[in-house]
């Protein structure tokens, strides 16, 4: 009887065992999933990330480096002075061409009023 009772102990521990191990196999398995989850999860992100990147990469080439833009602004800063200076020419040609015109325009009127003070006294 004595083997009966620990055959059927050992039964219902050897089944205790085996339900512990099929929850423990299952948990693995469980784990698995959800480690390849995450590891696709990770690759999809990181995939974003790289794509970003790369854009990030491809944006920052079409900008003009430090030295590019330097060398760009002294280029710009000549083509100001020489039109600046060219401006300065035109501007003291066209006082000097007004000056000319207010001059001309002073004796055209002084002769103007000359003729007609001479033409009044000389017909009169």
């Amino acid at each position: 009887m004595l083997d009966e009772l620990t055959l059927a102990r050992f039964d219902k521990l050897q089944s205790i065992v085996d339900i512990r191990w099929q929850c423990h196999t299952d948990e693995h398995k469980q784990l698995a999933i959800a480690l390849i989850k995450a590891e696709e999860a990770v690759n999809l992100r990181l995939e974003g990330m790289n794509e970003f990147r790369n854009q990030l990469s491809l944006q920052a080439s079409t900008f003009l480096t430090r030295d590019a833009a330097n060398e760009k602004e002294r280029s710009y800063a000549l083509i100001a002075d020489a039109a600046e200076k060219r401006l300065g020419i035109l501007e003291r040609w066209q006082t000097g061409v007004d000056t000319k015109f207010w001059a001309l325009g002073v004796a055209v009127t002084f002769f103007t009023i000359i003729i007609n003070v001479l033409a009044r006294y000389l017909f009169h």
